[in-house]
């Protein structure tokens, strides 16, 4: 469409087209897709997207922004925001609000610690956001959009952050520490302890990001499984995000921000009042759609902690066995030492691009990226099923590729 209709459509005319407009693309309520690909599909079933998809489209045409007439989302909100801050240690008297998605998270938390090292410290000019170098893009972003620089250090030989490096590159305009949970990259756990004194010493505020393992890692300990304290019951760790709409389950986008208390909340607020009126809200966007904080709400309550622990079993399962699987694979090498839910391997020994292509035509969606090549997997509780299958193909591919029948595709390496 370049130009609006001259006469308006009549609504099945327009869903229809929406319908073709569709065709395309990937559709992650067919069973067999989310099953079979690794990115951009958290599936927990569908008794769960349904609840979701209801309770989004029931609260689809009201605003975060208006509690005054809309109590409801001031209402769920306010309970989110307890509910992931009893998963996530948080002290008494924390503060949370929900943002439209990762990213815009994680530049409030960055934004909230700019402002809170020029207010509290006194520092001024550039400043600077310390970070791993497998740290997520999102924060290369909210360095070019606070004016602020990022620097990435070096991680260790097994893709974890290193503190002793971290604490060496601290310098004078160092405003944010940060730390993954894990990284989006390898599934790697960074020593958030080690961290957290590292930041505290020198009153630096530290984020973790935990997008990905937020929901996920209080019931995989629960299972069982060993993971590295990372949340606000780490002495340091001033802030924490956790994407509902990952491990979470709930439909597309909301992330909770907590910080841990007060004093550092008011650091995040956007307070523009003037003369004219009271202008002020707790994120970038202003109007946020009501929907997503609903659809989480609602995922949440429909889920309760025992379908959490549920859906942390099938997809710490499903990891460790693609993990055990891969290994064994001559000539595939797993980067790091992977937990919970996310892995990326490579080869030093055949190219891993030519194995993705295999992978793509056998019916597979991996996503690959470079430097070094490697392909990328990000499991939900679907992949339980699939595992085995997958793993069957993965080594026939291999096969194919040293035998020289599989060669490279044009897809390019992405997020």
């Amino acid at each position: 469409m370049s130009a609006l209709p001259p006469i308006g459509l009549d609504p099945q005319a327009v869903l229809a087209e929406l319908d073709d407009l569709r065709g395309g693309d990937a559709d992650r309520r067919q069973e067999d897709w989310t099953k079979r690909a690794f990115m951009h599909a958290f599936d927990a079933g569908e008794t769960v997207r349904a609840v979701g998809a209801e309770a989004h489209a029931r609260f689809l045409d009201t605003s975060g922004l208006g509690g005054a007439v809309y109590p409801s989302i001031a209402r769920m909100e306010a309970e989110l925001i307890a509910a992931v801050g009893t998963l996530l240690g948080a002290p008494d008297g924390f503060r949370g609000r929900i943002a439209p998605g990762g990213s815009e998270a994680v530049v409030l938390a960055a934004r909230a610690a700019r402002n809170h090292a020029r207010v509290v410290r006194g520092l001024a000019g550039p400043l600077e956001i310390l970070a791993p170098e497998t740290v997520h893009p999102s924060f290369a972003k909210a360095a070019d959009l606070l004016g602020m620089t990022l620097v990435k250090v070096a991680t260790t030989d097994s893709l974890a952050a290193d503190p002793s490096a971290m604490t060496e590159a601290v310098s004078a305009r160092t405003a944010l520490v940060v730390a993954s949970a894990p990284t989006y990259w390898h599934g790697i756990w960074d020593d958030a302890a080690a961290l957290g004194r590292l930041a505290a010493k020198r009153d630096i505020w530290f984020h973790v990001d935990a997008c990905m393992g937020g929901f996920l890692a209080p019931f995989a300990r629960r299972a069982g499984t060993t993971v590295l304290d990372f949340d606000l019951s780490v002495p340091g760790v001033t802030s924490v995000t956790a994407d509902f709409h990952k491990y979470g389950y709930a439909p597309k986008a909301a992330t909770a921000l907590l910080i841990r208390d007060v004093e550092r909340d008011r650091f995040a607020d956007f307070d523009l009042a003037d003369g004219r009126s009271g202008y002020a809200t707790p994120t970038i966007a202003a109007t946020r759609s009501g929907g997503p904080i609903a659809a989480a709400w609602a995922v949440m309550r429909h889920l309760g902690e025992d379908g959490y622990l549920r859906l942390a079993r099938q997809v710490i399962g499903a990891h460790g066995e693609l993990v055990k699987g891969i290994s064994g694979i001559n000539g595939l090498e797993i980067w790091g030492a992977p937990r919970l839910c996310i892995l990326s391997f490579g080869s030093t020994e055949i190219d891993i691009a030519a194995v993705a292509a295999g992978l793509r035509a056998r019916g597979w969606h991996p996503n690959a990226y470079g430097e070094p090549a490697a392909i990328h997997l990000r499991l939900s509780p679907a992949h339980a099923e699939s595992v085995p299958a997958f793993l069957v193909d993965l080594e026939a591919v291999v096969d194919d590729v040293r035998a020289g029948r599989q060669a490279p595709d044009e897809a390019r390496a992405g997020y």
